[in-house]
């Protein structure tokens, strides 16, 4: 089956990694598959968007991002039409344009399957694109979006509704070394990538408690080149781009991934969490929105370890820290975890 997928690509952000994880997927499947992307100084404009390399032969940056759905903006110039796909994916976020509507309409003509996966976290947000393209199905990462999302068109769109994980990612093969974690001597504790640096408050401060007891390192690896205003003799920071492999390598060298992650209103996920949570290191989270659907008991203690302020954080810290047996059951349930949003189980949902 020629399978096209309309999003970002090779970025920094949740909606790339999705349609990375579910191309590969279906190509390993036997699918044939081609990537709609956006041009690299639309997308550019976005703070979320770095590229992260270049990109292969299946990929077209065709259509420019814009900063309202409706504005006018050049949309793939019969591309895709041209290569006529038997489905189409079509990763909906706020900056997609609302112009590639036409070309969905034409390729749905010739009997494609238009498949919407939403990224939008509002009806606001949504009701534009719902609008504008055909549907055949529309995915979403689970119930919240039907009931805070999709209400108003519950009764419409009801036969075509389908819950679809985020998928998790598989760990990768390879695992380069890390310089920087070389003559580390103590429990190693990580955060990597580019959060807004007052996301990490609750983590200094549980770790300055937790230091008067215990001895540890916290490594941050920021993305970007801003510094952070703490000096503390226990942690660490590096300015360094991880790859995929790499953040294998930090996350197994490492007791606890501690990541950060703000409060929101919206049904809203981490996809750092689907990328992260096969390498079985027990993930430490705040408990916002983003992982309210990840699965705890009454302690907060499940697939993740979940805080709700700084002392149960710094408390659950220490808990982590001296037992191993806690630690080994959070990895069992995140293990748990992983076969039920395996990216074979998702991908199948949204094309079969």
């Amino acid at each position: 089956m020629k399978i096209a997928i309309i999003g970002r690509w090779r970025a920094t952000c949740g909606v790339s990694l999705h349609a990375e994880i579910v191309a590969q997927t279906l190509l390993e499947m036997g699918h044939d598959v081609r990537i709609f992307a956006p041009t690299l100084d639309t997308a550019n404009r976005d703070w979320h968007h770095i590229p992260l390399g270049g990109d292969e032969e299946i990929v077209e940056r065709c259509y420019d991002e814009v900063d309202e759905p409706r504005q006018k903006a050049k949309a793939c110039r019969r591309k895709l039409v041209d290569w006529d796909p038997d489905t189409v994916l079509v990763e909906v976020y706020q900056r997609l344009p609302l112009s590639l509507a036409e070309e969905l309409r034409d390729v749905a003509a010739r009997g494609a399957s238009i498949v919407l996966v939403l990224h939008t976290t509002t009806y606001e947000e949504t009701r534009p694109y719902l609008e504008a393209f055909p549907i055949d199905k529309i995915a979403v990462f689970d119930e919240r979006w039907l009931r805070e999302v999709l209400y108003p068109y519950r009764n419409e769109l009801e036969d075509k509704l389908v819950i679809a994980s985020y998928p998790c990612l598989d760990p990768p093969a390879r695992r380069p070394n890390l310089p920087f974690l070389e003559k580390i001597d103590r429990p190693l504790l990580v955060t990597f990538g580019r959060q807004p640096i007052e996301e990490l408050a609750d983590y200094i401060n549980a770790l300055d408690i937790l230091s008067q007891s215990h001895s540890f390192e916290y490594l941050v690896v920021r993305s970007d080149d801003r510094s952070l205003p703490y000096e503390k003799p226990w942690l660490k920071v590096v300015h360094y781009r991880l790859s995929i492999e790499e953040i294998y390598t930090l996350l197994e060298n490492a007791v606890l991934h501690l990541l950060p992650k703000g409060w929101s209103t919206k049904p809203v996920i981490s996809s750092t969490l689907y990328q992260t949570i096969a390498s079985l290191t027990p993930t430490i989270v705040p408990d916002t929105r983003y992982f309210e659907t990840i699965p705890v008991d009454e302690n907060g203690f499940g697939a993740v370890v979940k805080y709700w302020g700084v002392k149960d954080l710094a408390r659950k810290l220490k808990l982590l820290l001296e037992d191993e047996d806690v630690r080994k059951q959070v990895a069992e349930k995140a293990r748990e975890f992983l076969k039920t949003c395996s990216r074979g189980k998702v991908v199948k949902k949204l094309v079969e």
